[in-house]
């Protein structure tokens, strides 16, 4: 840890030496290797925030003149590094953090606003991926099921629509109902498939409706309700148009429609619906409706 000194315990890496000219120019000329050779669409660069700001420069400036299609993913939260185009995006692990809170009870959606706000504010270029587990999540914090029990799929709504790319993790569409290995190779075992239609579904919506594509390619995320436990906004790009209701808490709730929805399909009942605005809207507890056209 460069801020520490101290290890931490990751035997099969190397600490490498940034200010080696020599060093920097190998691992560059492996990154262009894969890109050139291997036609690689991007790279997932792990812990680059603690990695120099003027390699990744040279980095991807050097894969950007081989390929400029190339994807660029961070494993970082560092507006310098996404303002500057070091990437073109990081993970959103606070807004993580958050969605995990809210499942325990401990923080609700005025936290989800008050972090887009600051989320706005702070950075100006890039995207954020965000997801109810990954790797690391999985192994050390725990599985979806263990943080986010009932709401698990409350919150894969959100992020497959809210503003940024979503991540699936391995395993999500079976469902992983444990924590896998993380140094040794432990098997998923895929056999049911339990979620795979919802997650197709999610990921149809999100291909097809450029309501929801990513970055200045999507629509602009509007709210529609001033709700502590309901989060209910819109998105609309060139014709297309997403609706997201969802309640993130455990207990039943209501709130009156602040818009029209007119003909839009449900995206997991495939009804199409027409409800008029000021209508007040029953919820279950973690229940979700996305409706599109």
């Amino acid at each position: 840890d460069p801020g520490t000194g101290k290890s931490w315990g990751w035997t099969d890496v190397a600490d490498l030496n940034y200010d080696n000219k020599e060093m920097r120019a190998a691992m560059i000329n492996d990154l262009l290797m894969w890109v050139s050779d291997k036609k690689i669409d991007g790279f997932r660069f792990d812990v680059a925030h603690n990695v120099p700001n003027d390699f990744w420069e040279d980095a991807k400036t050097k894969i950007l003149e081989v390929d400029s299609n190339q994807f660029l993913l961070a494993e970082a939260e560092i507006a310098e590094q996404m303002n500057n185009e070091l990437f073109h995006m990081a993970y959103g692990w606070e807004f993580h953090h958050i969605t995990n809170d809210i499942a325990k009870g401990e923080k609700d959606v005025k936290d989800i606003d008050a972090w887009l706000t600051k989320d706005n504010e702070e950075y100006k270029k890039g995207i954020k991926m965000h997801f109810t587990s990954n790797h690391d999540e999985n192994s050390w914090a725990g599985t979806v099921f263990e943080r986010m029990k009932d709401s698990h799929k409350a919150f894969s709504v959100l992020v497959s629509t809210f503003d940024g790319m979503p991540l699936i993790y391995g395993g999500q569409e079976e469902p992983l109902d444990r924590r896998l290995e993380f140094f040794e190779k432990d098997d998923i075992g895929f056999k049911d498939y339990k979620y795979a239609d919802f997650y197709t579904k999610l990921n149809m919506l999100k291909h097809n409706n450029e309501a929801l594509w990513n970055g200045p390619h999507g629509g602009e995320l509007v709210k529609l309700a001033d709700h502590r436990k309901i989060y209910a906004f819109s998105r609309e790009k060139n014709g297309n148009e997403v609706i997201v209701i969802i309640n993130l808490s455990k207990d039943n709730q209501t709130f009156d429609l602040t818009r029209d929805i007119d003909q839009m399909s449900e995206l997991f009942t495939g009804i199409k619906s027409t409800i008029k605005q000021g209508t007040t809207v029953n919820m279950k507890p973690w229940e979700y409706k996305v409706y599109s056209k």
